[in-house]
């Protein structure tokens, strides 16, 4: 009898390559957008790990006693995502620096907007230096004394201040947002508002929250989402910016299409 024979797909056939995803075209030279989720997903990857590793040791040093307790307390104020000097600030202070690195790359060897770049790339150097000494509480000297002038109030003052310069920053941005291919646009503005969820207004929920009832759990949950968010907005901002560019797998070379 004869043998029948299931055909097997080629590497090539359709079968397989609807189970793959296609390739980014590339261009006469070679060269293809860097894809986003080739740079967002190493850096989520890396942020899910921290927030992680913080969750797991605050649960184990809250739930354990003696030497695993202590052990657990010492990782976590390591990596408390609230911390100053230790690792989850440094990580935050990192990833601005990298965004604000994209930025003056762009702002070296864009064809326009070259100025509107370079503002951009110094207001992530700003917020990288913040993120590292907190400059952001030297404005509470100015929330104070606006303060009464306002029809409501607010746990943390800096806030005030803090959220006029970001309007400013914003509106001073918008033209070099507008200049942005669809794509790489829609998602920064997305990258922005996860960012703002987290830093604006999980901030204030956690600040009422403390003044209220104190650092309880509900706080700590509050400060984790706030992190989080602000951690994933960032990486969202560096991997929608770095589309702007371009690589050649074969002569391992990256340009600059902005």
């Amino acid at each position: 009898m004869p043998t029948d024979h299931i055909p097997i797909p080629s590497p090539d056939s359709p079968s397989e390559a609807a189970g793959r995803t296609p390739a980014a075209p590339q261009d006469a030279g070679g060269y293809a957008p860097v894809r986003l989720r080739a740079v967002l997903v190493p850096l989520l990857v890396v942020n899910a790990s921290l927030v992680v590793l913080a969750v797991a040791s605050f649960l184990i040093h809250h739930r354990t006693e003696g030497m695993a307790a202590a052990v657990s307390y010492t990782v976590y104020e390591f990596v408390t995502l609230d911390g100053e000097g230790n690792v989850s600030a440094w990580l935050s202070a990192l990833l601005w620096a990298l965004l604000g690195l994209v930025g003056a790359v762009y702002a070296a060897t864009a064809s326009r907007l070259r100025g509107s770049w370079l503002m951009f790339a110094v207001v992530c150097l700003v917020a990288s230096i913040d993120e590292a000494v907190s400059l952001h509480e030297r404005l509470n000297m100015i929330g104070d004394r606006l303060l009464p002038y306002l029809p409501f109030t607010v746990a943390y003052t800096w806030t005030i201040p803090g959220i006029v310069v970001a309007v400013v920053v914003a509106l001073t941005m918008l033209r070099l947002v507008r200049s942005l291919p669809s794509t790489a646009r829609g998602w920064l503005i997305a990258a922005a508002g996860v960012f703002l969820t987290g830093a604006v207004g999980f901030e204030l929920l956690g600040a009422e929250r403390a003044e209220a009832a104190g650092f309880d759990s509900v706080y700590w949950r509050l400060m984790v989402v706030e992190e989080t968010l602000e951690l994933a907005g960032l990486a969202l901002a560096i991997a929608s910016l770095t589309t702007l560019t371009q690589w050649n797998d074969k002569e391992r070379a990256l340009r600059v299409a902005a």
